[in-house]
Formats: structure tokens, C-alpha cells, sequence
């Protein structure tokens, strides 16, 4: 008898956190992930990556889609360049901490979301809160994009 996908990754040995491509991908607690609320370097055809440049400006870049065009990419230093990027306001930093965190077993502040959008999460049961912080329910993690998409 197989156990449901996500039951097994809210064992006490894991967390749930945002790998490019694989969203809901899980790895051990106490490792860490480099996307959880910090710069993130993404490989891989159309991988993302986030960065904080020395003028103090949070930067996303990505790379080509198509994997010939991602292998022709890479630099002489054997690192990809971006195809292509932008620098990001405040607002799109807070919808970049709501996206990755609430992926993660950890959550993201109440206070990041919308008092409605908080609300309608927590009755349509596609939020959990546990004291000030929210997460997405485990039951849900694999329409992960489309509960963010209805909060930010």
C-alpha cells in the first residue's frame, strides 16, 4: 500500500521547499535551500535566479528555454549567462518572499498577505495558520501555483 505524496514529505525528517522545476520538492530539514528567502542561483533551460547586486538592487534573471539555445549560452568562465533579467520593486519582492514561502513547511508572516486574500485562503482550507505565519496545506501543494496565483 503506497502513502500519499504529500503525507509522506510532512514526515518530521522533511520540508517542503520551492526547487526549480519541482516545486513541491522536498529535502531534509537543517540542509536549507538557497531558495528560501535568500539570493538563489537557478541552472538549468529557463532555471530563474535571484540576485542582490552591489548597488543594493534585487535582480531576476533566467535562462533561455530551449536547451540548445542554453548550452550555446554559457560564458568562457564555464558559467550561463542570463539571457535575460530585471531588477525588481519592493512589490515584486514581497510577491517573491509569498511565492517561494509558502511552499516551505516554515510559511511566510500573516502579515505579507491581504486581510481578504488571508481570509478566503484560510476558508477554502488551502491555508493553514499556525500562530503568525501561514503555509499552504499539505493537501494542496501540487496546485501550489494556482492558490499563490489567487493571493498576490
Amino acid at each position: 500500500r503506497t502513502k500519499p505524496l504529500a503525507g509522506f514529505y510532512t514526515a518530521e525528517q522533511y520540508q517542503i521547499c520551492p526547487v526549480q522545476g519541482f516545486p513541491e520538492h522536498a529535502v531534509r530539514k537543517g540542509r536549507g535551500h538557497p531558495a528560501c528567502h535568500s539570493p538563489y542561483l537557478g541552472l538549468g533551460p529557463a532555471a530563474h535566479s535571484l540576485s542582490l547586486g552591489r548597488d543594493g538592487v534585487w535582480k531576476r534573471s533566467w535562462n533561455p528555454a530551449d536547451l540548445q539555445a542554453y548550452i550555446d549560452n554559457w560564458g568562457p568562465d564555464a558559467c550561463p549567462k542570463a539571457a535575460e533579467y530585471e531588477l525588481l520593486s519592493e512589490e515584486q519582492l514581497r510577491m517573491e518572499s509569498i511565492m517561494l514561502g509558502l511552499r516551505t513547511s516554515r510559511g511566510v508572516e500573516a502579515a505579507l498577505l491581504g486581510r481578504e486574500a488571508l481570509e478566503r485562503g484560510l476558508a477554502e482550507g488551502n491555508l493553514i495558520r499556525e500562530g503568525g505565519r501561514v503555509r499552504i496545506a499539505p493537501s494542496r501543494l501540487f496546485v501550489s501555483d494556482s492558490i499563490i496565483a489567487s493571493l498576490v
